[in-house]
């Protein structure tokens, strides 16, 4: 009973214009030039750049932030009833760069804007 997968946790996959307009979901905001080049070039941690999908016909990008748990029973039901449907799929070691880059953005640390001026007097204790 251990070893049962309860869930797939599913990202948010998006046409390339929908996002850099940011028409894609309720607050986000449109890319610059900039941004969206960052996102092109996967520097943007928040985003994976998928670019041409074939099997879609479609330039896709993924958002990081954008995450939800499916349950895998109510997956099956939809696959079964075809309600749901696989539209693509990605082989190592795409996949697996995809799942590294979703945990390195989820395990960012949040630190105050102004981390410097509080961490200069711990850091001035440390030296010898």
């Amino acid at each position: 009973m251990d070893k049962q997968l309860f869930g797939v946790l599913l990202c948010g996959v998006y046409e390339e214009d929908e996002v850099k307009t940011g028409r894609y979901r309720n607050g986000a905001t449109r890319l610059g030039s900039r941004e969206w080049k960052y996102v092109q070039q996967n520097m943007y941690p928040r985003y994976q750049y998928l670019g041409y999908v074939e099997q879609i016909d479609r330039n896709l990008v993924v958002d990081f932030k954008d995450y939800f748990f499916v349950p895998v029973t109510y997956l099956y039901e939809q696959i079964n009833q075809e309600k749901t449907i696989r539209m693509a799929s990605m082989d190592s070691p795409w996949r697996d760069h995809l799942l590294q880059r979703f945990g390195f953005y989820m395990i960012r640390v949040g630190l105050p804007t102004d981390f410097n001026t509080i961490a200069a007097p711990a850091v001035e204790q440390l030296q010898p």
